[in-house]
């Protein structure tokens, strides 16, 4: 009990300290540079005492006085458990995937999960692989189950895989475009992958999706239900505007109103880094498919149709862990 309140007083002195420095900075310069980087401290500080009242008055500070700051990833995951811890799930939500999209290794890093490093144009060293390096072991021990829960069941969901997988590419294609408006529009599409949070009319949550079943099984948690990895990766073909407005405008069409999704089981030596190699193998099928499930008649359909219009028209999620929660065999229809 001794060892807690010495730790809390500590805490709390530095968080006197800092925010003494940063204000005596704002009265003698007018503004906060802060180079030393204090401000990022105190989203840790504030972590680690857990005084929800106090950890508000802060964020609603720095929001104040630095209003176009980037942040940093190590400040963003205090901030996003922080508000889960609040009860302010949206405000998490959203703080979790800028911290995701701010560095895609830290979160899986958090979860114990492996990854590999992508390959990728990073702007800074922010976003390297080997920032988790230097994460504050006080953070990190500070995280409980439930909070660890939480960012699993949300890095996992639909919405998150969907922008993460987008930036992914993006930041791919980056690193072979020269050209500064084409870059800007790259920039710009990136930078606003997180409306996408907003914009989802649907935000359930669905566990990791990458036929034969593996030996080694799962129990889920509270249940007798086991849940069993089977050696596929899933692709998940969702539906962009411009197929919906093809589909709306075709003579006699029924209406798009809502958003349909298709998922297939490619083979599992293809993952989130070399799974195009065998779409663009396959993308005729799945197109012609989607352009048959809504007008069977080859005259209504785009005249071409490419790996580049399949890309326009559809958004490709690869997810390569699948888990089974069903009972029995997989069965395959024979026709």
């Amino acid at each position: 009990m001794t060892n807690n309140l010495n730790t809390e007083k500590k805490i709390k002195t530095k968080i006197s300290r800092y925010k003494s420095s940063l204000n005596k900075e704002k009265k003698t310069y007018g503004s906060i540079n802060d180079g030393a980087g204090k401000r990022y401290i105190l989203f840790s500080l504030y972590f680690l005492l857990n005084d929800f009242k106090k950890s508000e008055e802060y964020f609603k500070w720095y929001e104040k006085e630095f209003e176009d700051d980037s942040g940093e990833p190590v400040q963003k995951l205090c901030w996003a458990v922080s508000l889960y811890r609040m009860g302010k799930l949206d405000q998490a939500e959203h703080r979790l995937a800028d911290l995701m999209l701010s560095n895609l290794y830290v979160i899986p890093k958090i979860l114990g999960r492996d990854i590999k490093k992508y390959a990728i144009w990073h702007s800074s060293s922010d976003e390297s692989i080997d920032y988790f390096d230097y994460f504050p072991n006080e953070v990190l021990e500070a995280l409980t189950k439930e909070d660890k829960n939480w960012i699993e069941g949300l890095y996992d969901s639909f919405i998150f895989q969907r922008i993460r997988q987008r930036y992914i590419e993006i930041f791919n294609e980056l690193q072979n475009v020269d050209d500064v408006k084409s870059r800007r529009k790259l920039i710009d599409e990136a930078d606003s992958l997180l409306d996408q949070l907003s914009q989802s009319k649907n935000k359930k949550q669905i566990k990791p999706l990458s036929i034969s079943h593996s030996e080694e099984s799962q129990r889920v948690r509270g249940g007798d239900i086991k849940m069993k990895t089977i050696n596929r990766t899933v692709i998940t073909i969702i539906p962009k505007q411009p197929y919906i407005d093809w589909a709306n405008n075709v003579e006699d069409s029924a209406g798009y109103d809502k958003n349909y999704v298709t998922t297939i089981l490619i083979p599992d030596k293809y993952d989130e880094f070399n799974y195009e190699t065998y779409m663009k193998k396959i993308y005729k099928e799945i197109f012609v498919e989607q352009l048959e499930s809504w007008m069977t008649s080859p005259d209504d359909w785009p005249e071409k149709i490419t790996y580049k219009i399949f890309k326009e028209w559809f958004d490709v999620l690869c997810s390569d862990m699948t888990w089974d929660y069903g009972d029995g065999d997989i069965e395959h229809d024979e026709d």
